[in-house]
């Protein structure tokens, strides 16, 4: 009775225990993002950003050494851009090459730049 909402009556609703055992579940996304962010402090709220570009992908630097490319459409998207790739803390979807970055719809990555 004191719940906001009532509970899903289905016996097969989603529960935290069968996203726990989905390994393509978000929860596991989101652990792993909330991992990337207390180990990279310019990741964090106090962290500097840039925008280098502001339209599709939305491409921005976080501190001197981050690169975070988002496309949350469903078209893919293309920038030219150089970007000289340390290492890479998550991907889904997008491709660096030497002079450009194209992410596929609704993609997502996290560069370490050298």
């Amino acid at each position: 009775d004191a719940l906001y909402l009532p509970i899903d009556s289905d016996p097969k609703r989603p529960n935290v225990e069968a996203a726990i055992a989905d390994p393509s579940s978000p929860i596991h996304l989101i652990r792993q993002l909330v991992e990337i962010r207390r180990a990279t402090p310019s990741l964090g709220t106090y962290g500097d950003a840039e925008v280098i570009h502001g339209s599709y992908p939305l491409v921005f630097k976080r501190g001197e050494k981050h690169l975070v490319v988002i496309n949350p459409r469903r078209e893919r998207a293309t920038i030219a851009i150089s970007v000289n790739v340390r290492k890479t803390l998550l991907n889904s979807g997008v491709e660096i090459s030497a002079d450009e970055i194209v992410s596929a719809g609704f993609s997502y990555a996290i560069i370490e730049l050298n």
